[in-house]
């Protein structure tokens, strides 16, 4: 798509050029707009006025985050276009800045459908491989090649690819390799205390303290020692998080990716502290 530009009367702004999107996209991702509105079936008539919506990351870069800019033009290929919403933070659909409608007589781009409960990726992939081949058949020189193959994936899959599978490994391998360090530290220095502890204990004994009232005392202790080390840890995971976030080179994620602590998180790290305790 063409660029779009921008007259403010002072000077001529050229803006990022943008996706065209057919006018369902926006009812489809569900996803509401910050201001203004989305773009409407109507938007997509040939005799409808061109309106577009802009990004959340532009309208604050160009305009400052400026609510007037709304309802304002903007030339695309010599037309007028008129801003119609700007989206919320996160939402970057396509890679794009901007969206504008598609029309009813346009066709092409990526398709996006949600899959029937109990149907798989491979099963859609498969229907939407036969279907694509029937219509190649019966246009053989139209849109489709003549050896092709179609491919289906999931919209996370196609917005990280690949790089899940191996940031999940890495994250995997090395959080269970410092956990056994840790532990194994954890429990050398509770044997060597309980070593220097053994004259208390068999004081303990002597006055009459049972097997089950000690193993409840040292359980104590150790639970003590681990929920103090889970609260420090959580604090530098959680201070960490946002240094490691801060160093990440702009573009290697898609802007929709929201990396932070969340409850899983926190009941593995529960489950790690009473683990621990037991061990």
């Amino acid at each position: 798509m063409s660029r779009l530009f921008y007259d403010d009367g002072k000077s001529t702004r050229v803006l990022p050029s943008g996706a065209s999107v057919s006018t369902n996209t926006f009812d489809y991702l569900g996803v509401l707009p910050l201001l203004g509105r989305t773009i409407s079936e109507q938007d997509g008539r040939p005799d409808a006025p061109p309106v577009f919506v802009m990004n959340y990351r532009l309208w604050q870069r160009e305009f400052g985050g400026d609510p007037k800019i709304l309802g304002r033009s903007f030339i695309l290929r010599g037309t007028p276009r008129t801003l119609v919403g700007i989206m919320p933070t996160r939402f970057n659909a396509f890679g794009a800045s901007l969206w504008v409608p598609m029309r009813a007589d346009e066709a092409g781009g990526n398709l996006i459908g949600r899959l029937k409960p109990g149907v798989s990726v491979q099963a859609a992939r498969a229907e939407l491989d036969a279907i694509a081949h029937r219509l190649q058949k019966a246009n053989p020189r139209g849109t489709f090649p003549e050896t092709f193959r179609v491919e289906a994936q999931t919209l996370l899959d196609g917005l990280i690819g690949s790089f899940k599978n191996t940031l999940y490994a890495l994250l995997t391998a090395v959080l269970l390799l410092l956990l056994l360090i840790a532990c194994s530290n954890v429990a050398n220095l509770l044997l060597a205390r309980a070593t220097a502890r053994e004259r208390e204990i068999a004081m303990r004994v002597t006055l009459g303290a049972t097997r089950g009232r000690l193993i409840r005392q040292l359980l104590v202790e150790s639970f003590v020692l681990a929920s103090a080390a889970s609260a420090v840890g959580c604090g530098l995971a959680y201070f960490g998080l946002k240094a490691v976030i801060t160093l990440i080179p702009a573009g290697t994620l898609p802007e929709e990716t929201v990396i932070r602590m969340n409850a899983p998180v926190f009941l593995l790290t529960l489950s790690v502290t009473f683990l621990s305790t037991i061990l």
